[in-house]
């Protein structure tokens, strides 16, 4: 649906046009949540039921757009991008580390940092160690995970000068369970005080994947279910995760 088909007077409202990815606008001061069923519920979801790779939005005076896609190829994908329009890059990098604790933080136990140093390029790497608590779903057998917690390793680079902090995220544990690995990458505009925030998730699950006899066809069923399960997870955290870290710009400004 392109933009120039939208009515002057739904130009405040967001184009949803898959109804599996649901996002959080902010606008006028007034931040906006829509959950996946009142998306599904409205007449925009009725509208924007379209079958379609990639699932974008803009809003009109939003603090923020961003873009996402999921794909099927070597596991589950998902890309988002979104632009902190009026947020300059030191201090979106320096919240970036600061983000925990917020209050849409609550499955972060702890954050440790085990390595920080500047390289000879003058970029500072950082190796931290987080603690996330999860939840398991239900059909998931008991005897693939004793837990629902995981180990996070995060690594970043920050270049200062060149305005730019790439990190990357990926969990240490149930890795024959699942491994998700997410990257993230901010930018700075040209130094006209906007940041562009891009961030690419994958998700694999290796059980089965040693196995190709048809007997174990419900094997490779749960691998599926699993990669599907976790992207649509994180794809939810998205929510949490975007107004977490706009609490922490909001109390550095």
């Amino acid at each position: 649906i392109p933009l120039e088909q939208r009515r002057p007077d739904d130009e405040h409202l967001p184009l949803q046009l898959d109804a599996c990815v649901v996002g959080v606008c902010e606008t006028s001061a007034r931040r906006r949540h829509e959950s996946l069923e009142d998306v599904a519920q409205s007449r925009w979801g009725a509208v924007c039921h379209a079958i379609c790779d990639m699932c974008w939005w803009n809003v009109t005076n939003a603090r923020f757009s961003w873009t996402a896609t999921k794909k099927e190829k070597d596991g589950e994908q998902l890309l988002d991008k979104q632009r902190l329009r009026v947020f300059p890059f030191n201090l979106c990098a320096r919240a970036f580390f600061l983000r925990y604790p917020n209050p849409f933080a609550g499955h972060i136990v702890s954050v440790d940092v085990l390595r920080r140093a500047v390289a000879p390029d003058n970029t500072l790497h950082s190796t931290r160690l987080i603690l996330k608590r999860g939840q398991l779903p239900k059909w998931l057998p008991k005897n693939l995970v004793e837990r629902a917690e995981s180990w996070v390793v995060e690594e970043s680079r920050v270049d200062a000068v060149g305005e730019t902090l790439e990190c990357k995220s990926y969990n240490i544990d149930h890795v024959k369970l699942m491994r998700l690995v997410e990257d993230a990458r901010f930018s700075g505009c040209n130094n006209n005080s906007q940041t562009e925030h891009y961030t690419h998730a994958t998700v694999i699950s290796n059980i089965g994947k040693s196995t190709s006899s048809w007997m174990d066809i419900g094997v490779h069923v749960m691998r599926s279910r699993i990669e599907n399960y976790t992207i649509k997870r994180f794809q939810k955290g998205l929510h949490k995760q975007r107004a977490g870290y706009l609490h922490t710009l909001e109390q550095l400004i």
